[in-house]
């Protein structure tokens, strides 16, 4: 492979108290791929890329690799999450106010597009393209499904990592004894022998105040 079959890839790594410029070469197929993946995911391809030479690292010194970037992978779902969400609201509502919202979305139902997850826009968009005659505000649509679409994605890897990450503190967590089981180290009492005594107690409370 030639060197002119490869991507010149620039891209900044941001550390805490200084930014470094790192040059690297990467098969542009691949890159190409990844930045695909990283976008229907919700991931930010810097720090996945970030990820994985840090994984790589420790790897190679024999290491195991630890869940921080994890964790930097989280919360940018999670803002990425936010950021989509104020978006689908913006869109919708501007729709609505343009009195198009409603039938935009009985042309896209009768064209076949999946309302759930909007999973099939891009076999719906042409058709909505070719069939709506009522100016620009079908491109608002569209990328008002497009963002569903992308939304839904990034759900359903916040719903992997919060999944693992519940199951993970459930097992660290220690077992609750279950119905009609005593906890450990307690001893059994007896309630009625306890009901018997205050009983006990009280008549002869109840004698030594008459006495009086």
């Amino acid at each position: 492979m030639g060197v002119f079959s490869y991507l010149f890839i620039i891209f900044l790594v941001v550390e805490i108290v200084m930014r470094k410029v790192t040059t690297l070469y990467l098969d542009p197929e691949a890159y190409s791929e990844l930045k695909q993946l990283c976008s229907s995911l919700g991931i930010s391809v810097s720090n996945k890329m970030d990820e994985l030479v840090k994984k790589a690292v420790k790897e190679l010194k024999g290491e195991e690799y630890t869940d921080a970037a994890k964790a930097i992978n989280y919360e940018d779902l999670k803002r990425q999450h936010s950021r989509l969400d104020r978006d689908e609201e913006a869109l919708t509502k501007k729709l609505r106010q343009r009195k198009v919202y409603d039938d935009l979305c009985s042309l896209a139902y009768k064209l076949g597009l999946d309302f759930k997850n909007c999973s099939n826009i891009d076999e719906v968009a042409p058709k909505l393209l070719r069939e709506w005659d009522g100016g620009g505000d079908v491109h608002e649509f569209i990328t008002l499904a497009e963002t569903i679409w992308e939304k839904r994605q990034v759900e359903r890897r916040l719903s992997e990592i919060r999944m693992k990450n519940f199951a993970a503190e459930e097992e660290t967590e220690e077992p609750k004894p279950a119905k009609g089981e005593e906890p450990e180290g307690s001893e059994p009492v007896d309630v009625q022998a306890e009901a018997e005594e205050e009983e006990e107690s009280e008549d002869e409370w109840e004698e030594e105040w008459s006495s009086v």
